[in-house]
This record gives C-alpha cells, sequence and structure tokens, in this order.
C-alpha cells in the first residue's frame, strides 16, 4: 500500500518497504554544517544540568554565541533548570511544561519560534 500525507512544504510517501521522501525543492533532510555543532551544545548543556554541574553549564551558555541566556545565566536560573529536569526525570511532563513556561516568563526568554513571530 503506497500512501501520501502532505506535512507543510513536504510530502512523506509510504511504502511496505519503508521510506520518507521529501518534496522536490524541499531541504528536508539536506545536510547543514552548524546543526551538528548545535546539536552538540545542546547535548553538553543537558549533561551539564543531569549532573547538577552549574559550572559546566555556565561555561557553556555564558560562551555560545548569541545565547538570549547568556545574560541571566545564574545559579538560582540553573536550580530552576535542574528541577525542571527532574520533573521530566520523574514523569511530571506537564509540571516540567508549566515550570518551563513560567521560567521563560520570569526571565524574559522567548522561543525560536516566538522570535521568528517578531520579525
Amino acid at each position: 500500500m503506497f500512501g501520501k500525507i502532505a506535512l507543510g512544504a513536504a510530502a512523506i510517501t509510504t511504502a511496505a518497504g519503508g521510506g520518507i521522501a521529501a518534496a522536490p525543492g524541499s531541504t528536508q533532510g539536506e545536510y547543514r554544517p552548524h546543526q551538528g555543532k548545535h546539536q552538540e551544545t545542546r547535548q553538553e548543556i543537558r549533561t551539564a544540568i543531569a549532573a547538577n554541574d552549574f559550572a559546566a553549564w555556565y561555561d557553556i551558555v555564558s560562551n555560545k554565541e548569541d545565547s538570549p541566556i547568556a545574560a541571566v545565566a545564574n545559579e538560582e536560573l540553573f536550580a530552576e533548570m535542574v528541577a525542571i529536569y527532574e520533573l521530566h526525570e520523574s514523569g511530571d511532563h506537564e509540571g516540567a511544561k508549566e515550570a518551563k513556561e513560567s521560567l521563560r516568563e520570569a526571565y524574559n526568554l522567548r522561543t525560536r519560534q516566538a522570535k521568528k513571530m517578531e520579525t
């Protein structure tokens, strides 16, 4: 059986043998050199939070280019991020989501989507 589902600019084709194909002209799936470094940095941040390692976390976020957190990075913010991580780990994803939204408001941190909507 074949089926097509249109998702934004990309069309995904499924078949019994499996496979996903991007629509012509789509950049989906293309390698972008900056993505690897970004993912690596995100993983380093997550590792520091999981280990409750403020010094490592601060070093990463304060040296990250265009980091909205760099200007407000402190031990209190880090402790709140660790608490959010612990909520996720305990399975309280809704509580973690609410805490994250509250944290964004308290520190005036916007998501990438919110930033895009402003421009």
